[in-house]
């Protein structure tokens, strides 16, 4: 029985979801709905957003969590979001047995046939990365001494390099 797969992905979600997690913590009602300019998404949309996709994702697969993506800017209620998200995922990793069943197509009524846990999961990893740049530009325009969690950020593309580089990263696994 290998979870070798299933292993790596757990760890690069957990880091990818933390880091999420850790950028919208101790932000205000203000800093989560302010917008540089009128068409800009504000931080509390973008993280309901990388909640959404999430979702959205898992239910084209046949998961359906008993939660939504909260709809207001609330600090505790988007946190709150990003952990049962990756507790659920997490959850829906730590049932599989063995790689195979990771790598097994889910086709659902709104997935193709080639959808499967093993393609969908780095897949919204990466999407975490990519919107934790725009709230931490965000974070960061509101406040210039917002200490952000660049060292988790780093962190994670540390796991994400060893995963796909193994003898080259694998001394970078222990960076703080």
């Amino acid at each position: 029985m290998f979870r070798e797969r299933i292993t790596m992905i757990s760890e690069i979600f957990r880091a990818s979801s933390q880091v999420v997690y850790k950028a919208v913590d101790g932000a205000t009602k203000e800093e989560l709905t302010w917008k540089p300019a009128p068409e800009s998404r504000p931080i509390a949309e973008i993280a309901a957003h990388i909640i959404r996709v999430d979702l959205h994702f898992l239910k084209k697969m046949g998961y359906v969590p008993a939660f939504e993506a909260p709809k207001t800017g609330d600090e505790h209620a988007l946190k709150s979001a990003v952990k049962k998200t990756e507790e659920y995922v997490l959850e829906i990793l730590n049932g599989l047995s063995e790689d195979s069943e990771l790598m097994k197509p889910r086709p659902s009524e709104i997935a193709p046939e080639h959808e499967s846990l093993d393609h969908i999961l780095p897949h919204l990893s990466q999407h975490h990365l990519y919107h934790l740049a725009q709230i931490i530009y965000l974070r960061r325009a509101l406040d210039r001494k917002w200490k952000s969690p660049v060292e988790d950020w780093e962190k994670t593309t540390y796991i994400i390099g060893s995963y796909l580089h193994p003898k080259a990263t694998a001394a970078l696994r222990d960076v703080p």
